[in-house]
């Protein structure tokens, strides 16, 4: 694929090093935000 949108959830899931290339943003922590904010709604969190 060289055009297209993909979930900032997927793309921290499936392609960590490009998330981080493309966000600046560590990967794991973005996981871990989302982890909490999702234990806060009282939902799961899903790819």
């Amino acid at each position: 694929m060289t055009r297209g949108a993909v979930s900032e959830r997927w793309a921290w899931t499936f392609h960590p090093a490009w998330y981080k290339e493309v966000t600046g943003r560590d990967p794991r922590d973005a996981y871990q935000k989302a982890r909490e904010q999702a234990d806060r709604a009282g939902k799961e969190i899903s790819s």
